[in-house]
């Protein structure tokens, strides 16, 4: 389904001349809507299901959104919904979702539906990577019956005679570990190059953003103390809430030696120190900001882009390119 920036929606049902396709590597289809060609594509990989929607036209197109994907899911009353979009990721029952999830002005990533027991499988969608436009799923929930529709937002600004929508990789009867997996190595695996997955300890699945200095030295000796973690745990990080706030990339009050005296505790332990960073997410009131915005992506009439209350950096700007030298050279120089 598309829908025009004019208003006016189409779907599959008011498409002529339509053609399905089946072949070694998966299923196309094509037909025609008004005065625009599509051609719907779902390619076939392994354990996976590649899924995308391309538009022609002899004239520019004038697209606002495109959905290329609709899953329905029965489902049972205990079911978990998944959404990672936007600001925050959303991990409930079905019962709590009374009004359709979707990531606002932001863009989402993965959704799914799975069953709420340890380890259990179901559908998982993961937008790949990298992405051209804004893509989300819009999740509602009628008599336990769960529709999950994968869309893509096509800018104003955007003077084309084809559209490309962006894809989304499903995953059907796999955990959501899993599907993550098998979608990494289809996504991005360089050649020659074998990812082994780093073990360690990360401060933010309990301590969120509260987490403090006494809390990383408290669970360092608890590791330390443990016969089987103590030989198994490389890594120790400190994730969101080191930091002043986001775009003030030095250590706030809860670490008063700063994060370079947390990079000594951890190494003299034995673990190798890691530390989170959104370098692109600039809160609007953050001192980096106040100092000099001329490095922030901008909207069509240069207006800074704001999504809640972030602004995003621009790397390819000269100042953003100083502002990730910068911060990047300092961080490794604490170890």
């Amino acid at each position: 389904m598309y829908k025009a920036s004019y208003g006016e929606e189409y779907t599959i049902e008011d498409a002529k001349e339509l053609n399905i396709t089946c072949g070694e590597h998966g299923i196309t289809m094509t037909g025609v809507i008004s005065d625009i060609d599509f051609s719907w594509h779902m390619y076939i990989h392994d354990f996976m299901y590649k899924v995308w929607m391309e538009l022609t036209s002899v004239n520019n197109l004038n697209v606002k959104r495109v959905d290329a994907m609709i899953v329905e899911v029965q489902a049972e009353e205990n079911y978990r919904v998944v959404h990672n979009g936007g600001l925050f990721a959303v991990n409930c029952d079905l019962s709590e979702i009374t009004e359709e999830i979707n990531a606002g002005s932001g863009c989402a990533y993965l959704s799914g539906i799975y069953s709420s027991e340890p380890n259990a499988t179901g559908v998982s969608l993961i937008t790949y990577v990298p992405m051209k436009f804004r893509s989300d799923y819009h999740i509602t929930n009628s008599d336990v019956r769960v529709k999950t529709v994968f869309s893509t937002d096509v800018p104003s600004s955007y003077e084309s005679k084809s559209v490309k929508s962006e894809s989304t990789c499903v995953f059907c009867n796999m955990p959501l570990t899993t599907a993550v997996d098998e979608f990494w190595k289809y996504c991005y695996k360089p050649s020659g190059y074998e990812f082994e997955k780093p073990i360690g300890w990360s401060s933010w699945d309990y301590y969120y953003t509260s987490v403090t200095m006494e809390d990383m030295i408290e669970n360092m000796d608890e590791i330390e103390n443990d016969e089987i973690l103590c030989d198994r745990i490389e890594y120790i990080a400190v994730d969101d809430g080191w930091e002043h706030r986001e775009g003030d990339w030095y250590a706030c009050y809860r670490f008063p030696d700063g994060i370079e005296n947390l990079a000594k505790e951890v190494k003299a332990r034995g673990y190798k120190p890691g530390i989170w960073t959104a370098p692109n997410n600039l809160q609007v009131l953050c001192g980096t900001v106040q100092r000099n915005n001329s490095f922030l992506i901008r909207d069509e009439i240069g207006d800074p882009i704001k999504i809640g209350d972030m602004y995003i950096l621009d790397p390819t700007h000269p100042d953003g390119i100083e502002f990730l030298r910068e911060l990047y050279t300092r961080l490794r120089g604490y170890g």
